[in-house]
């Protein structure tokens, strides 16, 4: 946790992978990376988007638009942009991570969960409720599906919750948070991390 003392070592990092490597390089990539996840974590976010764009740029020339990599690079970028209140810039990249996991693993498949509830909170952002909580609801079927964490069950109620808040639906988002709720107390009685 002490980024402010990594940063000078990961820039230095970059000048001496950038001594070795062509700039187009995966290895370049790399060094960049961790630069951006140094400057992201110290909510330097001005100064990490840059860096996170041209790693982006870079595997996607070099692995492909669908490589782990490169998604890995957009969900960082779409969080990015979801803190410093840009989500219309978030919502296509996690739409574009949506569409390549979908079509890797199939529409069914449990690793679409935690993506399609990152993108159901930026479409409640920018007040698109309907699109949203289809989003979240699939997500919830998948949760249910695969027996997901009961944190990540009781996260994505919680984004229903809000949608259903937002479009004036209180006993719907009522009984949701009831449900939310019973799920936190039973992870807190059987021994388990709660959300706290």
């Amino acid at each position: 946790g002490k980024f402010a003392d990594a940063l000078p070592l990961a820039e230095r990092l970059v000048a001496l992978v950038k001594g070795r490597h062509a700039e187009s390089s995966l290895e370049y990539a790399e060094a960049l990376h961790q630069l951006a996840t140094t400057y992201f974590f110290q909510s330097r976010h001005t100064e990490a988007e840059p860096f996170y764009l041209q790693v982006l740029a870079i595997r996607e020339r070099a692995l492909g638009p669908g490589h782990e990599s490169v998604l890995t690079v957009l969900n960082t970028l779409a969080t990015l942009y979801e803190f410093t209140r840009r989500p219309q810039l978030a919502e296509p990249l996690l739409k574009r991570v949506l569409a390549e996991r979908e079509r890797t693993v199939g529409p069914e498949h449990p690793a679409l969960a935690n993506a399609l509830r990152s993108l159901a909170e930026i479409q409640s952002a920018v007040q698109r409720y309907g699109e949203a909580e289809t989003h979240i609801r699939r997500a919830l079927a998948l949760y249910e599906k695969i027996g997901g964490s009961p944190v990540e069950m009781v996260q994505a109620l919680g984004t229903l919750a809000q949608i259903e808040l937002k479009q004036g639906r209180n006993v719907e988002a009522e009984r949701t948070l009831q449900h939310a709720l019973s799920l936190h107390d039973n992870v807190a009685h059987s021994g388990q991390a709660t959300l706290d």
